[in-house]
């Protein structure tokens, strides 16, 4: 009798014990926060990297030393360090020889924007020191004299958008420094002068470089098929733009210039019929991908291909 009655207890025991332990661990779906439909953690899509032409500026004032320029680029250069969306092209990797450098001042914009859409440029920034007008006072007699310096920089600064072919952003500043020197039986050092040109620009690009982070977010990607090889498309940007491997990319047909009939004024560039979709499978030298046909025919070399955003499904 009384292994029985031990035996119905220990049964209770466990059944209870079994039961309790299955309540406590079998959630439903709903209970479980992160199988939750509202907290399903976002896939965060990167946008691809715009790629922005740093042109040299053009120098309209009686300073032509080339360490003005270099000021410039290296404080451009700096600003593009804190912008993860863009790749800075310098210069020098985008003409063929030194001497089509040299003539910034002559430029051809419509050869400069084709150039620059061959080679996957997106934007181009580029400016000109307008004027830097010195200026000094003080006294005339004595052993040490007092004299104040004042130098005036203006310099312009654009931003052109390569596909449309328009201007999206021109601001003119100018910036001053005043300086005073005690100078002894004559003149300061000529190297006076170019130390004040050099930090009037440098006041000068203060002012002009906080806006352009702004005007920056108006330029778009578009990539380009650079080749066509059997079922392979090269697109002339890759993993360093940020495209993504299993990406897809919407293909349109040749871009269209636009004018207005009655004045010939260019309105911009409207981009062709859509084709279809590309799918990313690799990529090739520096900067390219390779993809192949998802969707769509007809694909041809030069067409125009841009970032595809899948429709959100939930």
């Amino acid at each position: 009798m009384k292994t029985i009655l031990y035996s119905f207890f220990a049964l209770c025991i466990f059944g209870c014990s079994h039961f309790f332990g299955n309540a406590e661990n079998q959630k439903t779906p709903r209970e479980t926060p992160s199988l939750a439909r509202g907290n399903l953690p976002e896939k965060k899509i990167e946008p691809i990297k715009k790629r922005i032409l740093l042109l040299g500026f053009k120098n309209q004032t009686p300073y032509q030393s080339p360490k003005v320029w270099a000021q410039i680029q290296e404080r451009i250069e700096k600003l593009f360090e804190g912008l993860n969306d863009y790749v800075l092209v310098n210069q020098s990797d985008f003409w063929n020889t030194r001497s089509e450098w040299e003539v910034i001042n002559d430029l051809d914009y419509g050869e400069l924007y084709h150039r620059a859409k061959a080679m996957g440029i997106d934007g181009i920034l580029t400016g000109t020191l307008m004027e830097a007008v010195e200026s000094e006072t003080g006294e005339e007699v004595g052993l040490f004299r007092s004299r104040q310096y004042q130098i005036s920089v203006s310099m312009e600064i654009e931003l052109l958008d390569v596909h449309s072919e328009k201007k999206v952003f021109s601001r003119l500043e100018t910036a001053q420094v005043d300086e005073e020197r005690t100078e002894f039986l004559g003149r300061a050092p000529a190297s006076y002068d170019a130390s004040r040109i050099e930090r009037a620009v440098d006041k000068t690009l203060d002012q002009a470089l906080t806006h352009v982070p702004a005007h920056l977010r108006k330029i778009h990607w578009v990539g380009r098929i650079a080749r066509i090889e059997l079922h392979r498309f090269y697109i002339n940007s890759g993993e360093l733009s940020g495209i993504r491997l299993g990406q897809l990319l919407k293909v349109f047909g040749s871009e269209r210039p636009i004018r207005d009939r009655p004045s010939g004024v260019m309105i911009g560039v409207a981009r062709g019929d859509f084709k279809g979709l590309l799918k990313v499978i690799d990529y090739f030298g520096k900067d390219g991908a390779v993809a192949v046909v998802h969707s769509g025919a007809g694909f041809r070399e030069k067409d125009r291909v841009e970032s595809y955003q899948p429709p959100d499904t939930l």
